[in-house]
């Protein structure tokens, strides 16, 4: 343990200084001295009047610099010293020091200590952040809170944020309260949170309408471009593409200058799409054609061209990488390509136009003549021979059906023409016996429209219409629609009757297998044999069923 008188502190000069059991400093000229212990004759101080001591610290990184002792923490062995470092002001804590000349009493220099942190931390003075997030900052005080190793600052860093630290040193810049104003007054010239959502909120509005007019502007220049020949298509000359979602996969539109084309995915209902497409004009409708482009042909080569391969057309309405997705070919950082290119193209048909939904469809309705409305009625009866649910609703399903799948012709708004549909094969067994009911009593509904209400058997398709375009099928548009229904199941009678819908059907099963099959130990199997006999054989025993009943 450490004895000794106080006024001894004063005569000594030099020496090693240590913590005592008791936790109070010990130095003396002529003392041995050890962690913990002090053997000989030494001068105890208590830990109070240790601050603004200047010492040399005597172990770590900075040893041997000279420093000022701020403050100390536990006692004994476990005894640290917080001290500020003469040399460049920084505050940091060590376990050893030594004493240098003395020149006041303890308490004089710490009340001295005390009086310059104040005066170099004040508020107004110009400091640098020494811990946390903002370490290396500069930044000037605004208020202090708490004394000793416990005191913190909040600071106002140079980008005009306030934050708190525990650790700042004293540096060159504004040291009163007035110089402090000036970036106080950057600060309270910044705009409100209030403003900045303002201000975003306009460049967002900006931004949308930008977008709406661009969109606006493509929908017209589309409009204008004729459809290409899908026997025949000129891919060299691809100048865009554009992603349109929806349908399986969503569609891309090939702008070939004057000329338009689409591309559509082909998967696990490309077999289902090729039947309903091929048995359509037996009902004698019109939906959009296509053509089934293969792997390892020359077309499907040019057809890859277009993207990230040749042309690199560019991509509009979406990323470039949901165009890559159907290409099934992606562009990697470095420049080289990835993926083998799409297993099928299905090479669709344009259809310059709109869908029978929203304004548009609003407006070609209310002036179109009756051959729109008996096209509806075919194109219905096309659906109910393949079970094609997904598109105008009649009632043999409970659906609300996707206008989005019937077309207006932009040329004249008389022309109605259908897309994406496919057949929805129903197993034999009681599904296919109350789905055969139902298209009985619809089949007889159409055939004596005279002496039932058309709007109340079309009540479902009523209710689309006014949901999707707000336009009322009144009595005598619900008669043409049946009547345009009535003459579908007529012609699907009399093609069932002479056996021209089941040659169709062979033939259509034929370029299933033809184009559709590959070896599914290296490409997806999208083709089944069974599955299109079975499709087959429901378009069949549909049309009997029509048949039957006129």
């Amino acid at each position: 343990m450490c004895n000794g008188k106080p006024e001894q502190y004063e005569q000594a000069r030099r020496g090693p200084l240590r913590t005592g059991r008791l936790g109070r400093f010990a130095r003396a000229a002529n003392v041995s001295c050890r962690r913990g212990r002090c053997e000989g004759t030494a001068t105890a101080i208590s830990e109070a009047s240790a601050v603004g001591l200047t010492v040399e610290v005597a172990m770590g990184p900075r040893a041997g610099s000279s420093a000022t002792v701020v403050s100390t923490s536990g006692e004994g062995e476990n005894m640290r010293w917080k001290v500020r470092l003469t040399d460049d002001g920084i505050v940091t804590w060590v376990s050893d020091v030594k004493l240098l000349e003395v020149t006041t009493s303890p308490n004089e220099a710490a009340a001295q200590l005390e009086d310059d942190t104040k005066d170099q931390l004040r508020q107004g003075a110009a400091v640098q952040v020494l811990d946390g997030a903002h370490v290396g900052s500069s930044a000037i005080v605004l208020s202090s809170v708490g004394s000793g190793k416990d005191r913190r600052w909040r600071v106002q860093l140079s980008d005009g944020r306030s934050t708190w630290t525990s650790a700042i040193k004293a540096s060159d810049g504004p040291r009163t309260t007035e110089e402090a104003a000036v970036p106080s007054a950057r600060m309270a010239s910044r705009p409100s949170l209030e403003e900045r959502r303002d201000t975003q909120e306009a460049k967002m509005r900006e931004k949308a309408e930008k977008q709406r007019l661009e969109m606006v502007q493509r929908r017209e220049h589309y409009k204008a471009l004729r459809p290409a020949d899908v026997a025949a298509v000129p891919w060299a000359k691809g100048k865009e593409i554009n992603c349109l979602s929806g349908g399986s996969g969503g569609v891309l539109l090939v702008d070939l200058g004057e000329e338009c084309v689409a591309l559509k995915p082909q998967g696990q209902t490309s077999a289902n799409e090729l039947l309903a497409q091929e048995v359509a004009p037996c009902c004698q409708v019109r939906v959009a054609q296509c053509r089934v482009v293969r792997h390892g042909e020359a077309e499907h080569q040019e057809i890859l061209q277009l993207h990230v391969d040749g042309l690199n057309c560019p991509v509009v309405g979406a990323e470039k990488s949901t165009a890559s997705k159907i290409f099934h070919r992606h562009a990697r950082p470095d420049g080289s390509l990835s993926g083998r290119g799409a297993q099928l193209f299905g090479v669709l048909e344009y259809v310059p136009g709109h869908a029978l939904m929203g304004i548009e469809a609003q407006k070609s309705l209310q002036a179109a003549p009756g051959s729109v409305w008996l096209s509806m009625g075919r194109l219905c009866a096309l659906d109910v021979l393949i079970n094609n649910m997904d598109r105008l609703p009649v009632p043999v399903w409970d659906n609300d059906g996707n206008l989005g799948n019937v077309m207006i012709a932009a040329s004249d708004n008389s022309n109605v023409m259908g897309i994406d549909q496919q057949v929805n094969m129903i197993i034999p067994g009681p599904g296919r016996d109350r789905y055969l009911e139902k298209v009985r009593r619809l089949v007889r509904a159409a055939k004596a429209a005279d002496a039932c209400a058309p709007e109340q058997v079309l009540a479902s398709l009523h209710q689309a219409l006014q949901v999707n375009c707000g336009v009322e099928l009144t009595t005598e548009r619900a008669a043409m629609v049946l009547q345009g229904l009535s003459a579908g199941f007529e012609a699907t009678s009399q093609s069932w009757r002479d056996g021209s819908l089941q040659s169709r059907l062979k033939e259509a099963a034929a370029l299933c297998r033809e184009r559709l099959s590959d070896d599914p130990a290296i490409w997806d199997q999208v083709y089944s044999e069974a599955r299109t006999e079975m499709m087959v054989e429901f378009v069949t025993s549909v049309a009997e069923c029509i048949s039957n009943c006129l």
